[in-house]
């Protein structure tokens, strides 16, 4: 039990740090908030298009919702997907199995790498970065 909550602190951190390195990264390159908004506004019309027609869509359509812009492994999309971290536990969000029982929800191995594959695509994680850049 302890082992499971320290993981779970521990993946909470994780994801703190990579917001505040996205938020850094906007600070040190002086992005004004416009740029900073097309960032938001493109990382939830991705997760829109990706999740949009799934149940997770329904929770991950704003900004503050919307998965973060940062390439992850599917091992780590599973992990989270299947058995939650600080954050998502925190925010509420149901953990899936992987497979249809008929009563829990549920997305397969496959549609997750589907997703994350057109989520996180090399095009777009290349368009963030040089947004951020400019």
């Amino acid at each position: 039990m302890i082992y499971k909550e320290s993981n779970l602190v521990i993946e909470f951190i994780k994801e703190q740090i990579k917001e505040i390195n996205t938020s850094n990264i906007a600070i040190a390159k002086r992005l004004d908030v416009r740029d900073i908004d097309r960032l938001y506004e493109l990382k939830l019309a991705k997760n829109l298009e990706v999740l949009g027609d799934i149940s997770c869509g329904e929770c991950h359509n704003a900004s503050d919702t919307a998965l973060p812009i940062s390439k992850i492994t599917l091992n780590e999309a599973i992990a989270i997907v299947r058995f939650g971290n600080a954050k998502t536990l925190q925010g509420g969000m149901p953990t899936y199995k992987s497979f249809n029982n008929g009563k829990d929800p549920f997305i397969a191995d496959s549609g997750l790498k589907r997703r994350l594959e057109v989520l996180y695509t090399d095009d777009f994680l290349k368009t963030v970065k040089q947004k951020s850049m400019e």
